[in-house]
């Protein structure tokens, strides 16, 4: 894939909406790689949280103010990311949140020390995500760069009655000035 193409797809906003609903379910996969649940389990823990995301980034004009907004969700699937990592296969529970508060630092210390490739990951997962995010309101337009449908196009001829009452004879519109004088 050359360079161009690659800048073509990450100007598109459903590009965006792809790679949010793939960083954001990623945590549920993982989830289901690591526990034993049945297969219905596993198939309604990926497609119910998937379809919301998809549902309300595709509502959205600019799926970035969305991302933006969903921002608490990436800091507990980031947290859950790291604590699969760290227990091997287990989900958040209250607990956790209590022991992250009142731990001392010589034991945070030594947590983070054995943890690092976690959250290497996490950062390596989520900073990019919100870049996008801020991206995708920078964006201009909503769809495909390149797509099928050709933006509109003034007409040459106009009618300047439409405009101002004056006249009411064609108006030639020309693109470049210097056909003007010929």
């Amino acid at each position: 894939m050359s360079f161009d193409k690659l800048h073509k797809w990450w100007n598109r906003q459903s590009a965006i909406v792809v790679v949010y609903v793939v960083v954001m379910q990623l945590p549920n996969v993982l989830l289901a790689i690591t526990e034993p649940y049945s297969f219905t389990t596993v198939t309604a823990s990926l497609l119910m949280p998937g379809a919301v995301y998809l549902l309300l980034a595709v509502a959205l004009k600019r799926p970035g103010l969305l991302m933006l907004c969903s921002f608490p969700l990436m800091v507990l699937g980031a947290f859950q990311i790291v604590l699969l990592y760290l227990f091997g296969g287990s989900i958040i529970a209250v607990d956790m949140f209590t022991n992250l508060f009142t731990t001392n630092a010589s034991e945070a210390g030594e947590l983070l020390g054995n943890i690092w490739p976690s959250i290497v990951f996490v950062i390596v997962l989520y900073v990019p995500l919100i870049v996008l995010a801020v991206r995708s309101l920078l964006l201009s337009r909503r769809g495909f760069s390149g797509s099928v449908v050709e933006p509109a196009r003034l007409p040459e001829t106009d009618y300047a009655h439409a405009r101002a009452p004056r006249r009411g004879r064609p108006v030639r519109r020309y693109a470049d000035p210097v056909q003007r004088d010929a």
